[in-house]
């Protein structure tokens, strides 16, 4: 039974809920406000924001420098690993595709010099 924390959208009192009662009306011991018990999305602090724009500015860089093959392969990895480690999807995504025509791209130099 995981539990997490709600706020009262009115008076911003805050409760320990249970995920069994999301969806359920309640009303605040602290304001008498009918609400309805709900998840809330917790703002994201500045450092995890900057950490997700780094990702996302390697995933672009990964996409936009797999021409240049000392760039090619060590941008995107980076990138990846980060985003994988942080859960950032979007990063994950743009370093995947990244490495993925850096490697094509690598496949593609060696069969053209044979």
């Amino acid at each position: 039974m995981a539990q997490f924390v709600f706020t009262c959208p009115y008076c911003k009192q805050q409760f320990m809920a249970n995920d069994e009662m999301v969806g359920t009306v309640a009303s605040c011991t602290n304001c008498g406000a009918t609400l309805t018990v709900q998840k809330q999305l917790t703002p994201m602090d500045s450092q995890n924001q900057n950490q997700n724009i780094a990702m996302l500015i390697l995933g672009i860089l990964g996409l936009i420098l797999w021409l240049i093959p000392v760039f090619s392969l060590p941008i995107p990895i980076v990138g990846l690993v980060m985003s994988y480690n942080r859960g950032y999807r979007l990063g994950v995504i743009l370093n995947s595709v990244g490495l993925g025509l850096s490697a094509l791209w690598t496949v593609i130099c060696i069969l053209n010099e044979m």
